[in-house]
């Protein structure tokens, strides 16, 4: 009676060890599921949302009058910079159709289709960090300026303030 004894109490043991791996499990799943669940479908809810705004008419104009005002912001006094409509490639940056930059009227640079390649995360610190510039069927007019031999890219972009650090005082 004593063999028999030992062995139930060894397989209640082991079944009582049993249970609480499968309720460790279970617990895990019960929890992981349902966040599982709410995670993707806010995904695809906030997926959605961005189709169907960079579709807007009115979200398009708000990016463009955006994008005219920090590119035009870089240009010096006499250089514009133009384009005639905004395509969204999700997830991977903005095209623009018809891009040309002018300086007192002359076309610098005109491009049929520029992709700029925008890095998502930054711009949740707002800020904008354009990692790719393609320029498709791209017509480039750079020339050197007689009268004060500076190349047309010096008269239409402003200089960067110097951005060097101090050497170090080790």
């Amino acid at each position: 009676m004593g063999l028999m004894s030992s062995q139930t109490e060894e397989q209640e043991t082991f079944e009582n060890h049993d249970r609480k791996k499968k309720g460790f499990w279970l617990r895990i799943k019960r929890n992981f599921y349902p966040f599982l669940l709410i995670l993707s479908s806010f995904i695809v809810i906030l997926t959605i949302t961005l189709m169907l705004l960079t579709k807007a008419q009115w979200f398009r104009y708000w990016v463009s009058g955006l994008i005219f005002t920090v590119v035009n912001n870089e240009l010096q006094e006499g250089a514009k910079f133009e384009f005639k409509d905004i395509q969204f490639s999700y997830l991977l940056g903005i095209k623009l159709k018809d891009v040309s930059v002018t300086y007192k009227g002359d076309t610098i640079i005109y491009s049929k289709d520029l992709f700029a390649g925008i890095k998502i995360s930054p711009l949740f610190r707002s800020k904008i960090v354009v990692n790719e510039i393609t320029l498709g069927s791209p017509k480039i007019n750079f020339y050197k300026s007689l009268s004060d031999s500076l190349w047309i890219i010096d008269k239409i972009i402003k200089p960067s303030t110097d951005t060097t650090s101090e050497p170090s005082e080790w």
